[in-house]
C-alpha cells in the first residue's frame, strides 16, 4: 500500500523524477542518454512552440477566417516529433 504524501517535501518528491534524463533517449533504439543541455533546449523549443500555437488558437477563436489549419498542422508535426 502506498504511503500518503506528507508535507511539502513529500509533495515535491511526488512531482520530481531524479532519474528522468536516464530514461529519455534521443531515439528508441539508441543507448545514448540525452544530456541536460540538449533536453533543456528541446523542452524550451517545445514550450515556445506550444505558446505560439496557443496565441494562434486564441486569435483564430476570435477571427475564424484566419489561421484555419495552422494549429492542427503544427500539433500533428509536434506529435510526430514526440513519437520519434
Amino acid at each position: 500500500m502506498k504511503r500518503p504524501i506528507q508535507g511539502i517535501t513529500g509533495l515535491l518528491m511526488a512531482f520530481l523524477d531524479i532519474k528522468h534524463l536516464d530514461k529519455v533517449k534521443p531515439h528508441p533504439n539508441s543507448n545514448i542518454v540525452e544530456s541536460y543541455f540538449f533536453h533543456m533546449v528541446f523542452a524550451w523549443r517545445l514550450a515556445l512552440g506550444l505558446a505560439y500555437l496557443s496565441v494562434v488558437g486564441l486569435i483564430h477563436g476570435v477571427i475564424p477566417i484566419i489561421f484555419t489549419d495552422t494549429v492542427s498542422t503544427h500539433v500533428t508535426k509536434l506529435k510526430e516529433i514526440l513519437e520519434e
